[in-house]
């Protein structure tokens, strides 16, 4: 009897020992799926292997430090076996809590029958590690719908997502379209023949960025090749509505370029636009009629977007007709009919859920005769481009400070106003003199002036711009960079501009609390801000999460939706009548 049990025992032994040097990880469950063995292989560290016998995968995995919603598929793939008596095959994923490492199994689960072959005794599983082989797969994957200069996706991902994306939309009853937005740089070829390609590169790869930047979240960005680029915007309402996106794209990559040491102010950008299902019902027909459509906006001049059909809201047309109302509007002076201000205030964090009014910007906005509202964020540009801005911002910076000297006097409280401004303003050899003039007419005070200027404001190369700049802030005026992160941010770019405030721009503040990518952002800009002692305030705030976020990280001066929308004059003053201890509160608790 001895004999046999010690001839059993060198048998187990031995079957050990061979299933140890087995190259493959093998472990044993009995049938409530609790380890009875574990190789060298499955787990080299043996005090863990011995630890674990006995246990289940969810104990294995918590010691191990696996996340545990791995091991559901473990779990249903172990009870499939069982339930179908065959062996089953899966790819495993484990992801390590620490250390964020993943790694890739294929596995398969084989039961294990009785002499008689007729009863399950237990479960045995095989494995081998396929990391090195799925990453390589993911890689090659990523290398085929991804352009290799900008990181875009490429011409292959664009047919595939598209062809999705109309299928999708088809099934769609909300009525919603789709926008395929096709551009192509202007003045690119000049970049690369008089700077060269490597400079042509990174400035390919910069208007990549700013593109990607100036997006809606859900909308899809493409580098076809060279110089051209297209944008799938879903889910748009109105052609109107793709026009806007038109028009921040053609804002965003036309604005000046440092790269290297050359600045570059020629580029710009030609945009077509086809619409699904209006345009098209399929990949081949938008795409063509977005192109058509971009060398009709090439034809009126470049630096321009043009609708395939003639629905489009913003066309060349109807650009053409703003300029034309603007130029009559100012020519009869009769601004208070058309353009009007409102006003929002800019608060300050206080405790207990109180926020202070510090002051108020005052916004443009501009109801035509001809055309009805328009969007300050089309109109102003057009302005810009045509040498209107002058009258219509000498028009908003006296009504602004008309309506602050009067709300001042009328509620006896310290507030600043802050004014948009545009550069082309700067250019102006007198203005420094317009203002300070306005000032001393209305007896206020020049350090409860705010201008604010988008980036490219300070980057320009006009030495008069530069000079006006650091005249009216030796004057006392608070200069704030609007906009902020969405431009050419940069430590050294702070520290030379003539700006005391920074305005994180709203498309960051708007994601804190769904993108770490913009957690970051703003970490940054407030972290690089306070560093170089510049006020900052976080625009475009309109939840009290995003107020969590900023407070946590020293941003305490909020502007947003959260605390009011744009008012009318008569409406903001119904803010300031809540008087608490000589200052004006807003409390979100009880608003």
């Amino acid at each position: 009897m001895f004999n046999f049990f010690k001839r059993r025992y060198k048998r187990i032994i031995a079957d050990i020992e061979i299933l140890n040097k087995v190259p493959m990880e093998i472990a044993i469950y009995d049938l409530q799926g609790r380890y009875q063995f574990v190789n060298e292989h499955y787990l080299p560290d043996r005090t863990m292997a011995r630890a674990i016998i006995g246990k289940d995968d969810l104990y294995y995995f918590t010691v191990a430090g696996i996340y545990e919603e791995c091991a559901g598929e473990r779990k249903h793939q172990f009870e499939r076996a069982l339930a179908e008596r065959k062996i089953t095959r899966f790819t495993e994923r484990l992801e390590y809590k620490n250390t964020g490492k993943v790694l890739y199994y294929k596995r398969f689960f084989q039961p294990m029958y009785s002499r008689n072959g007729k009863k399950i005794t237990g479960m045995s599983v095989f494995g081998s590690n396929i990391t090195a082989i799925i990453l390589a797969q993911k890689e090659l994957k990523y290398l085929a719908y991804h352009d290799k200069l900008t990181g875009l996706r490429n011409r292959d991902a664009f047919n595939e997502m598209l062809d999705q994306i109309i299928l999708d939309a088809e099934r769609d009853t909300n009525g919603r379209q789709i926008a395929i937005l096709y551009l192509d740089l202007d003045n690119f070829k000049l970049v690369n023949d008089s700077l060269g390609h490597d400079i042509g590169d990174k400035l390919l790869k910069e208007v990549s960025e700013r593109m990607e930047a100036t997006l809606r979240k859900n909308d899809l960005n493409f580098r076809l090749g060279g110089d051209e680029f297209v944008c799938i915007a879903k889910g748009i309402a109105s052609d109107y509505q793709a026009g806007i996106i038109a028009e921040k794209l053609i804002k965003s990559i036309s604005s000046p370029y440092n790269i290297m040491g050359h600045h570059i102010n020629y580029l710009s950008v030609s945009i077509g636009i086809s619409l699904f299902p209006n345009d098209g019902d399929n990949r081949e027909t938008l795409v063509k009629n977005a192109d058509i459509a971009m060398y009709h906006a090439k034809k009126s001049g470049k630096d321009n977007y043009h609708f395939h059909s003639d629905t489009g809201r913003v066309k060349s047309d109807d650009r053409l007709k703003m300029e034309k109302n603007l130029r009559e509007l100012i020519k009869s002076k009769q601004f208070d009919q058309q353009l009007k201000l409102v006003y929002q205030p800019i608060v300050e964090d206080i405790g207990d859920n109180k926020y202070k009014i510090i002051g108020f910007e005052s916004l443009l906005r501009w109801n035509s005769s001809e055309l009805g509202n328009i969007p300050p964020d089309i109109f102003i540009p057009i302005a810009e481009k045509h040498n209107l801005i002058q009258k219509i911002g000498d028009w908003v910076l006296q009504n602004s400070c008309i309506q602050y000297k009067r709300i001042t006097d009328k509620y006896k409280i310290p507030l600043y106003i802050s004014v948009n401004f545009s550069a082309k303003q700067l250019f102006s050899t007198i203005v420094v003199d317009k203002i300070n003039a306005l000032l001393k007419k209305l007896n206020i005070k020049p350090e409860n002036l705010q201008l604010e200027l988008t980036e490219t404001s300070f980057l320009s190369s006009e030495p008069q711009v530069n000079q006006n700049l650091r005249t009216l802030q030796k004057m006392g005026i608070k200069i704030a960079i609007d906009d902020f992160g969405i431009g050419f941010a940069s430590l050294v770019y702070l520290q030379k501009v003539p700006a005391s405030t920074i305005k994180i721009d709203k498309s960051f503040t708007q994601k804190v609390n769904n993108s770490e990518q913009h957690q970051d952002l703003v970490k940054s800009i407030i972290e690089m801000g306070k560093n170089l002692n510049k006020n900052i305030i976080a625009e475009g705030v309109e939840k009290t999460e995003q107020v969590q976020f900023l407070k946590s990280h020293k941003c305490i001066k909020y502007q947003g939706y959260l605390f009011s929308k744009p008012l009318p004059i008569k409406e903001f003053e119904k803010i300031l009548e809540k008087k608490t201890e000589n200052h004006y509160e807003i409390n979100l608790e009880a608003d």
